[in-house]
This record gives C-alpha cells, structure tokens and sequence, in this order.
C-alpha cells in the first residue's frame, strides 16, 4: 500500500503531505482525499490469515515511480477536478478534456508493460 494511501488511513497524512505535494492544489486535493478515507475508519488497520492473488504490474523499473507524479501535474492534472466517478459504473472517467494530460496516461501504462 503506498505511503500517502497508509498515511491517510492512519490520520497522519497533514504531516506527510509538504513532504511530497508538489504545489497547493495537490496538497490541497490529497488532504481533502485523506481526510475522507481517514473517516472511513477507526485509524487502525488489520489483515486476514488467507491467500492472495497478486495481478503482476511489470518490472520496478517501468512503473515511473520517481518521476510520474511531476509529469502528471506538469501536463495540468489537477485530481479533483480531471476525474469523476460514473455513478453508473463506478468507474473513473475524465472529468475534463486535455489532450496532452490524457495522452501522457495511456502511454504510462504503455510503458510499464505490465502484460509482459
């Protein structure tokens, strides 16, 4: 589970956000994200003694994990405004349309060649 996700469900995610929010509006999305998923809970976390299936995401190296978020917001993506949930499908769609943002997603997931 990534830091900002566990953070979050902990209710320590005020303190972490300056250490990774690239600028106001990011910081101020994820705060507003945590802030709910920290509400969900009683702040603790659990597990189950069972068997997991794990879908492959391919290699480390192909996943982006160093530079992606900077290129997300340096395309323009603002969190809570370029998404939305379909209410239909609960699916996430494009709440907006910007070509170079939504470009720059589907080659992401190009090249972390995860089907290989």
């Amino acid at each position: 589970m990534p830091m900002r996700a566990r953070h979050g469900m902990l209710g320590r995610h005020r303190e972490l956000a300056p250490t990774f929010a690239f600028d106001n509006a990011y910081q101020r999305d994820y705060i507003q994200w945590a802030d709910h998923v920290h509400g969900l809970g009683d702040g603790s976390v659990g597990h189950l003694d069972n068997t997991i299936c794990h879908l492959r995401h391919g290699a480390i190296a192909n996943r982006g994990y160093g530079d992606r978020l900077a290129k997300l917001l340096n395309a323009g993506f603002r969190t809570m405004e370029d998404l939305a949930l379909d209410p239909l499908t609960d699916c996430w769609g494009w709440a907006t349309t910007k070509p170079e943002l939504q470009a720059y997603v589907r080659g992401h997931f190009v090249r972390r060649k995860e089907d290989r």
